[in-house]
């Protein structure tokens, strides 16, 4: 609590700025991203502590009791490394209040007591730990109000949806969590443990085959840099990595340097694809989604085909969302035969289209002189000898029409498409003739139709009308999306019902449980 008064007096002017704001608040197991609702892009720093591993012997010189972030990135070398979170779940609280306490007057450097909190959560926080949260900062840090919001939920949001399939794949976890209409599928939700951290523990495994060990927990985040800026996703990694001349050269804090190959490169995120690499006996992130789908109605299956959204930095490897597609493409028979997708007749006020009877040509006159005259003997005026110009049609030869003009029932000496008496349309005979096996021969100038291949089934479970049904959704900034998701949230005006007073938290803990579906 001393913390908090002494770091409260030193807030400058900038917290005036900010009052009545909106703070969103992101605590991943990686990385923290924070900042004012409406901002178009974060705050990001580690979601690390650290304490210093010896004892200061210059007593002239000053030193933090505590490191976080990047301080504490920058110092990992002579400092005992913290991560309050793992696997989703907060296992050092006062890592963690060290961390809040670092957002709120060191980075973003607002009062607390002045501003309105967006936390992000994940699906399946328990109840008790998410009151606890509430109560810390009312009691603690004193916020006007709080909205817990749902990580999953602001993640899909981000990307202009409401009701979709979420990937959502970070440091600790991987998520796969159906929502409709704002409102999440609890009962089908998957939870993987595999996820960054696990690329790292396998790419370590790796390097250390080429004689490159890391075991400090400083040396974690040297692993991490090495996953995020060389590791990537192929279609077909044995292929790839039999490619033994292209080796990238990472330059280590102490100076050295590590040459790593491609074929490390490429198979350390393959976990997320094969866990069993690791011997972990988990579903990869291809499969999950098919059994998170399957514990849909089926109604809703082709919906969440059609909208999978990728969220999280593990989703960021290049390549992955070509190969998740693939992946889906194999296991996609287990749903069966898709139900057809429901079609809405839509009412067109079009006008009606009106039979116009062509008028029957009774006389042509000669344009010079008018005497009368026919034009289906004569090519001249008789009386004056205009000549006429008659505008001659070019008609295919093997189109064969009637003698009789259907209009005026005259005959015709030498039929074409126009009666010369009446000027009425003449259809051409069909022209068909007919072959062996009853073979049908139409004339080229009438357009064929395309033959349909007549199926056992109806439905089909891998192309649609508009292509293939697996549609992969890749909002920009993948690794901020649940922070994107809750920004634009909080920059809606009907968003404040959402929020509660530590008035009301007092009056009903449960009222946290507020649900984003009551805005829609």
């Amino acid at each position: 609590m001393t913390q908090f008064n002494e770091q409260t007096s030193s807030i400058g002017a900038d917290s005036n700025s900010t009052d009545g704001k909106i703070v969103i608040i992101d605590i991943g197991e990686g990385y923290t991203k924070v900042g004012i609702a409406g901002d178009e892009y974060p705050i990001i720093f580690p979601t690390m502590t650290g304490t210093e591993k010896y004892q200061s012997v210059m007593s002239d010189v000053g030193t933090k009791g505590q490191y976080v972030g990047e301080d504490c990135m920058r110092m990992r070398g002579v400092l005992k490394i913290t991560y309050p979170i793992n696997r989703g779940a907060i296992m050092d609280w006062d890592s963690f209040y060290a961390v809040l306490t670092h957002i709120f007057f060191n980075v973003l450097r607002v009062d607390p007591s002045k501003v309105n909190v967006i936390y992000t959560e994940n699906a399946l926080t328990p109840l008790e730990t998410r009151k606890y949260i509430t109560r810390l900062l009312f009691e603690t840090y004193r916020v006007k109000s709080v909205y817990l919001a749902n990580a999953s939920v602001m993640a899909l949001f981000s990307a202009g949806l409401t009701t979709g399939i979420l990937l959502e794949s970070g440091e600790g976890l991987t998520w796969v969590v159906p929502i409709i209409d704002g409102r999440i599928v609890t009962h089908a939700i998957q939870r993987l443990t595999l996820s960054g951290k696990d690329v790292s523990e396998y790419l370590r495994t790796l390097l250390l085959g080429y004689g490159i060990n890391f075991t400090s927990s400083a040396q974690r985040d040297i692993l991490r840099e090495i996953k995020e800026q060389n590791c990537f996703i192929a279609l077909n990694p044995a292929e790839v990595a039999k490619n033994t001349t292209d080796v990238t050269t990472y330059i280590l804090p102490d100076g050295e340097s590590a040459k790593i190959p491609i074929s490390v490169r490429v198979n350390a995120p393959e976990i997320l694809f094969h866990p069993e690499l690791l011997g972990y006996n988990v579903s990869n992130v291809a499969q999950a989604i098919i059994n998170s789908i399957m514990k849909l109605d089926r109604q809703y299956w082709r919906t969440m085909l059609r909208n999978i959204v990728l969220s999280g930095g593990n989703t960021m490897f290049q390549g992955f969302n070509f190969r998740l597609e693939e992946e889906l493409k194999k296991v996609l028979p287990q749903l069966g035969s898709l139900p057809k997708p429901t079609t809405t007749e839509v009412s067109l006020n079009k006008p009606k289209m009106v039979n116009v009877t062509t008028p029957i040509k009774k006389i042509d006159t000669c344009p010079k002189c008018g005497e009368r005259v026919n034009l289906a003997i004569n090519s001249f005026c008789m009386k004056c000898g205009y000549k006429f110009e008659v505008t001659s049609i070019n008609i295919p030869s093997n189109l064969q029409y009637p003698n009789k003009c259907p209009t005026c029932k005259r005959k015709i000496d030498n039929p074409g498409p126009f009666c010369p008496f009446c000027g009425g349309v003449i259809n051409p005979i069909p022209s068909i003739k007919f072959g062996g096996l009853g073979a049908v021969e139409l004339p080229p100038q009438i357009e064929k139709l395309e033959q349909v291949k007549a199926t056992e089934f109806e439905d089909d479970i891998l192309i649609d009308e508009g292509g293939e049904i697996i549609k992969i959704i890749l909002p920009s900034n993948r690794n901020t999306a649940i922070f994107n998701g809750a920004s634009v949230l909080g920059s809606i005006p009907s968003a404040r019902k959402l929020f509660i007073s530590y008035e009301q938290y007092l009056k009903d803990p449960n009222a946290i449980a507020l649900d984003f579906s009551q805005l829609l």
